[in-house]
């Protein structure tokens, strides 16, 4: 029977757990990182749930204990804090998996099966090595030559394992990371939205040059802000929402155009070759964009101080489309090669945030094609880019509509629901000066409002607590159906599938945080119009 030891100071936990597995395994508490250190010495498990924060020696300093050991068990961290530093720095410490409580039945069970499968997959893959090892010693003078192409064979198959392995690890890490990005993604935009339309509210005012500068400047921060928040959960969960027919080969030269003065000043030599036979496809322009950006930043900094020769290409080959972008710098490490792509891993020290082949390798994949790497320390790195080459779908466009003058002189009625109070005034104080605004905190304080008065327009957050966004449209159906496509939602969590599917399925309006002060009353305007 599997071993499986549980380290946690709640004596409640460590009988949670053991409850849950104890058909199954043989489980053993431990009410300390010291404890647990201890009893390892001597014995052996297969998996170790161990919780971060334990008087005493903590979880993470007894994981690098842990994991120092020969043939270490794996690792499942047990967190009650939902943060992202946790995450990373228990992943770099070579924790599997990690869980946050309160757990349910099924997620232990779970990670107890695929922890204890991976070491089993880990310890095969030992004993492969420690087999080749003995056989190669005993019949080295006689089978040479067989021996060798044997070891050949072994080190390929182990090779092909170790990557499909880093792809598996990674691919969680990415899902598992993904869950704690979005709620901070949603906190940061909920922070970043009244910050950037109060400076843009207030740029609309008399002020003098240089505090209208002051202005601009905290504008631009916090839209750059908000660019990394979308980095952030681009990473995580990639999708895009745009796809049009685009020329690559024009979308390469743009970005060359964006970069051409750090060219001429640059000690690079540049040699570009695009086929010219490359068919438009599908895809969303900007983000590729920003793939051949990342890479071709990389390219420059790796050949710096000394410079070097930047070589770009592309060629059709079959139904893909394959962009070679390789230069002469420093080169990467083999083993660093399979780290690359993992989120916050980075050799640039303090100035790099390991995000960007993260992001270029979620763009790449949502697209349906992939990125690969070759590198030789000292000689240079190669990316190759492979995009499928998708047709244009013929649509038919509605016409855009123009908002026209207000008729009369009564303000529009509008109700908004939104939990955060900067964010809530924020909002009413772009609508006030030509809308009567009713603001509220929640669902059911809209609920309320909606029975007692008329409203023209309805603009609701789609995470609040209590009664949420997608729960009072339901009981808008049900109640003022009249209403139901004079609504505007807004949610900082659009990558979510969940919240996705539920504003495709509206069909009303949806607006992103944070939003631009000019973005929010032109969707406002046209809701009021054609709704």
């Amino acid at each position: 029977m599997h071993k499986i030891l549980v380290v946690d100071d709640e004596l409640s936990v460590r009988e949670a757990i053991r409850i849950i597995l104890k058909d199954r395994y043989d489980v053993i508490l431990m009410d300390s990182g010291e404890a647990a250190i201890e009893y390892l010495k001597l014995n052996d498990v297969d998996l170790v749930f161990l919780d971060i924060l334990m008087p005493g020696m903590s979880g993470l300093e007894a994981l690098k204990i842990v994991k120092a050991r020969n043939h270490p068990p794996e690792v499942v961290i047990v967190t009650a804090t939902r943060t992202v530093k946790n995450a990373v720095e228990a992943m770099k410490h070579g924790a599997f998996e990690y869980v946050n409580k309160p757990f349910d039945v099924d997620e232990i069970k779970l990670l107890a099966e695929r922890g204890i499968e991976n070491r089993r997959l880990m310890l095969e893959c030992a004993s492969l090595k420690e087999q080749m090892e003995k056989e190669k010693d005993r019949f080295y003078k006689q089978l040479e030559e067989k021996v060798r192409e044997r070891t050949a064979e072994l080190e390929e198959a182990n090779k092909k394992l170790r990557e499909t392995h880093e792809q598996l690890v990674r691919s969680e890490k990415l899902a598992s990371l993904g869950e704690l990005v979005a709620g901070v993604a949603h906190e940061l935009n909920n922070k970043l939205l009244p910050v950037l339309a109060y400076s843009q509210l207030l740029k609309e005012q008399r002020f003098p040059d240089d505090v209208l500068r002051y202005i601009d400047t905290i504008e631009k921060s916090a839209s750059g802000a908000a660019s990394v928040v979308s980095s952030l959960l681009n990473f995580a969960r990639p999708s895009s929402t745009t796809r049009d027919p685009v020329d690559l080969n024009l979308t390469m030269r743009d970005t060359l155009a964006l970069l051409d003065y750090r060219i001429k000043a640059s000690n690079v030599t540049m040699d570009v070759s695009l086929d010219e036979r490359i068919p438009v496809t599908m895809a969303d322009e900007k983000q590729i964009a920003q793939v051949f950006l990342n890479i071709i930043n990389n390219a420059f900094q790796a050949m710096q101080p000394d410079g070097g020769k930047l070589t770009i290409r592309s060629v059709r080959k079959g139904n893909d489309i394959l962009f070679t972008i390789s230069d002469t710098g420093c080169g990467i490490p083999q083993e660093h090669l399979l780290k690359i792509f993992d989120p916050f891993f980075s050799t640039k020290g303090i100035g790099g945030t390991g995000l960007g082949l993260s992001v270029s390798h979620g763009l790449m994949r949502a697209h349906g094609g992939e990125i690969l790497v070759q590198s030789s320390v000292g000689k240079g790195t190669t990316f190759m880019l492979k995009l499928p080459i998708t047709k244009a779908v013929q649509e038919k466009r509605p016409m855009t509509e123009t908002a026209p003058e207000q008729v009369g002189k009564k303000k529009p009625r509008v109700l908004v629901a939104e939990d955060d109070p900067d964010c809530r005034s924020a909002i009413s104080d772009i609508l006030r000066t030509e809308h009567e605004v009713t603001a509220v905190e929640n669902g059911k304080e809209a609920v309320k409002w909606l029975l007692k008065e008329p409203y023209d327009l309805l603009i609701i957050d789609c995470r609040m607590p209590g009664l949420n966004g997608v729960e009072l449209y339901k009981w808008l159906l049900d109640n003022r159906a009249e209403l139901q496509r004079r609504v505007i939602f807004m949610t900082g969590d659009i990558f979510v599938p969940e919240i996705r599917s539920f504003l495709t399925g509206t069909k009303c309006q949806y607006i992103t945080k944070p939003f631009a002060m000019d973005d929010f009353k032109r969707a406002v305007s046209l809701a009021l119009t054609n709704a």
